[in-house]
């Protein structure tokens, strides 16, 4: 074969066209035979060939009165070709005698296929390529007559309509496998969009169980209910246990499917080395789940020491696991457990990944209890030491309260008119006094941080004379600060504990002067108002200090929170606001305030009107 020949036989545009035809090496069809039958009579010859040319061989879709082996091996290498002529021409190849042809005449088909006498007419797809010849062959020299290469074109015709129905019919076909196809993926990602929204559907109900109390023992069990039953046959969860064993929440999970899924030296037994390669202690040991979604009998005997023993439980045997850990950072809290049995159900990378993300909700459960827990405990060693130390002060300070009066009456009694001493003496009283102050605060916010209210001496006071005496009892120690006392009305009276509401004023004004440290006008101002149709005596205390933060606003009532712009330099507890509205809310009444940062601040009292109400 010529190198320009074999280019052209070769031509991959070509051999695309007849490999997507679909026929080369396939079965035997009546189609083809009948019409290679019809043209061995038609033309009166003992060989017709419907004949394919790859780029190095020729196969033959149908072959009357081939000889064998041939006839049944269906095809020949090109040595043997005559067709790829009629193919590389594109026209018709005839050939009278091929021994003497001078194209053919060393053609290895005149010896071994006894071809001497050739017609082949090219088929030309549709498109235009020559994929092969219809050829009629006979082992004598002749004379091809114009009414037999016109019968043979007929035929040809035929063939190629043949061929090109084929074709047509491989395409539907195709593209009903393409549809098929198209139709299986788009069930596919609809299942599998069902089953995510499936997952997340269970995840938020997962999510609202685990945070619906912070009483882990109450919300686990439940949650173990609902996987048992959307995700997995059962579903245990297990706990450590202080001294490191692992523990059902739930009751029936201790006697369940799942007390022989997880081996007795683990449920009962602390860990130590015997069962350090247990599957299951490693999932506890590096964090890593378990996935076993189709458990063979060489897994179960990895799991279980006696699987005699577990075939003989009254429940089928596991068919597929999953084990997460339960653990936040580097603490661990257990392990989740999902177990089916006698069923596959079908686990993903996605199920094992939704496991593991409740595993991990469990965990922050579990860890926020705790804190929860642990902080409440706090709160009571604090409310526990608070009153216990404003119990063991008071009795000291009452004896300091009761001496200073004794040194004070034994000087008076002896003569001593020394101002130091009267000073000394006096200075022993106020410090006495503003400790006793400072221990009835602790004592009554330590009360009622435990939940107790404080005891309130009810009687007829009037909120004026309170006021002036409050204020003016703070002029003698203020240079700075300009403090007025603004009334409509001479007397307000009302029903309260005149010490406390006396506290109250203190503190709010202490406050006001403390954070008005560049001093300034400070007013009380007092009045009577109704609000929604209720009578209120109001008291306000006015500054333009230092004023408080809007985020801090919300805080500043709480036990020992000051606000964040307080300078070091001014020291404090954080126990003044809360003593106040603490004592206003026993009160039945309200307090409110109105602050800008850097322009001041405003408080106000309410305190029912019992006598006008009255």
């Amino acid at each position: 074969m010529s190198p320009q020949i074999e280019a052209m036989i070769r031509d991959s545009n070509r051999l695309a066209a007849l490999h997507d035809l679909g026929l080369l090496d396939s079965e035997v069809e009546p189609a083809f035979e009948r019409l290679t039958r019809l043209a061995t009579k038609l033309l009166r010859v003992p060989t017709v060939l419907v004949s394919l040319v790859d780029g190095d061989r020729q196969f033959f879709k149908s072959c009357v009165g081939l000889p064998e082996p041939w006839s049944s091996q269906r095809q020949t290498p090109l040595s043997h070709s005559f067709c790829q002529y009629a193919v590389v021409m594109g026209e018709p190849f005839i050939v009278e005698d091929a021994r003497i042809h001078p194209l053919v005449q060393d053609n290895l088909a005149i010896k071994d296929l006894n071809v001497v006498a050739y017609a082949g007419i090219p088929l030309v797809t549709s498109d235009g390529f020559a994929i092969g010849t219809l050829c009629a062959i006979d082992s004598v020299a002749r004379v091809w007559s114009k009414e037999e290469i016109d019968t043979l074109r007929d035929l040809t015709s035929m063939v190629i309509t043949e061929i090109e129905l084929r074709g047509k019919i491989a395409e539907r076909q195709r593209m009903a496998r393409e549809r098929e196809l198209l139709l299986e993926r788009a069930q596919d990602a609809r299942a599998h969009a069902e089953r995510a929204q499936s997952r997340l559907a269970l995840l938020a109900e997962a999510s609202s169980i685990i945070a619906s109390s912070l009483a882990y023992e109450t919300t686990l069990p439940k949650l173990a209910g609902l996987l048992s039953c959307a995700l997995a046959d059962h579903c245990e969860i297990y706990l450590l246990t202080p001294d490191q064993q692992l523990q059902a929440i739930s009751e029936e999970g201790k006697q369940h499917l799942t007390s022989a899924l997880l081996p007795v030296a683990i449920a009962a037994q602390p860990f130590d080395s015997r069962w350090a390669e247990q599957p299951m202690v490693q999932v506890l040991r590096t964090q890593t789940s378990l996935f076993l979604p189709g458990l063979i009998q060489a897994q179960l005997a990895q799991l279980y020491s006696d699987i005699e023993e577990l075939h003989q439980l009254p429940v089928p045997c596991p068919t597929a696991l999953i084990v997460v850990p339960i653990s936040s950072g580097h603490e661990q809290y257990g392990l989740l457990l999902l177990a089916a049995a006698g069923r596959d159900p079908g686990w993903s990378a996605a199920d094992l990944a939704l496991a593991e993300d409740i595993g991990r909700r469990i965990a922050m459960a579990i860890a926020n209890a705790q804190l929860y827990r642990a902080s409440l405990e706090a709160v009571r060693t604090r409310d526990d030491v608070l009153a216990v130390v404003t119990h063991d002060l008071r009795n000291p300070m009452q004896v300091t309260q009761i001496y200073a009066g004794v040194l004070r009456q034994y000087a008076r009694q002896i003569g001593l008119s020394d101002a130091v001493i009267n000073d000394a003496v006096a200075q022993i009283d106020g410090a006495s006094e503003k400790m006793s102050k400072l221990l009835g605060e602790l004592a009554d916010v330590a009360q009622l941080q435990a939940g107790q209210t404080i005891e309130l001496a009810c009687t007829s006071v009037d909120l004026v004379a309170i006021a002036q005496a409050v204020v003016d009892q703070h002029r003698t120690h203020v240079h700075r600060h300009v403090l007025t006392v603004e009334v409509a009305t001479p007397e307000l009276v009302c029903f309260a504990d005149e010490a406390r509401i006396e506290r109250v004023l203190t503190n709010l004004l202490n406050n006001a002067i403390k954070y008005s440290p560049d001093g300034g006008d400070i007013v009380v101002t007092l009045a009577r108002e109704d609000r929604e149709q209720d009578a209120w005596l109001t008291l306000q205390v006015q500054d333009h200090g230092l004023g408080i933060p809007a985020l801090d606003l919300p805080r500043i009532f709480e036990p020992f929170f000051r606000a964040g712009n307080v300078p070091h330099t001014l020291r404090g507890m954080g126990l003044g606001l809360t003593s106040v509205h603490q004592i206003v809310k026993q009160h039945r009444g309200n307090i409110t305030v109105v602050s800008t940062e850097g322009g001041g601040t405003t408080f106000t009292v309410y305190l029912p009107d019992s006598h006008r109400a009255g």
